[in-house]
């Protein structure tokens, strides 16, 4: 049976269920014992109809399609106009994939949320307004280091800054980082 076909069933089912209980609560509450159903107005009107769930599953790149990407990168950042550097873009990429973050986490990351000794990242203000800890792989947790103590990185604020930033040191913005990787 499909998803959406068991899901009917069950909600039909749920329906039934509570219209029986109001048509009992009902006689109980007038005194009477033949108050009948609900007409169907008045029973969407108590209980709506959930809303349908996208189906969208995301996409999972192979390890081969990942390295075609990094091998991409120089080209995609490549010339003075484009506000984000090679580095930062492929670090980016990695972290993404690596550590299974969505694209807004890891571009609200500060450097304070990153602790390279105990190879964790700390995950803030998420999706559902969560926060969680994400363990680094060690290889990951070399790349992010390594990224962190290169030079050029504007970290003037300390752990306030922003880890993943533009060339002159401002935020890093959704915009950006989608025309680097349409590139």
């Amino acid at each position: 049976m499909k998803k959406a076909a068991l899901v009917a069933t069950l909600l039909a089912g749920v329906a039934s269920f509570f219209n029986a209980g109001i048509t009992a609560f009902a006689a109980d509450d007038q005194g009477a014992s033949d108050v009948g159903t609900l007409d169907r107005g008045a029973a969407q009107k108590l209980f709506p109809a959930k809303r349908a769930y996208s189906s969208y599953v995301p996409y999972i790149y192979s390890e081969a399609e990942l390295k075609r990407l990094l091998a991409a990168v120089p080209a995609a950042t490549a010339g003075s106009q484009y506000a984000i550097d090679a580095d930062t873009l492929r670090a980016l990429l990695l972290l993404l994939y690596g550590a299974g973050l969505r694209r807004g986490e890891a571009m609200r990351l500060k450097i304070e949320d990153v602790n390279i000794s105990q190879s964790l990242i700390h995950i803030r203000g998420t999706k559902f307004f969560k926060t969680r800890i994400v363990p680094l792989s060690d290889s990951l947790n070399t790349v992010i280091r390594t990224f962190i103590a290169r030079e050029g990185n504007h970290y003037s604020a300390g752990g306030e800054s922003r880890l993943f930033s533009n060339s002159n040191g401002t935020v890093l913005s959704d915009t950006t980082v989608c025309v680097a990787f349409r590139r």
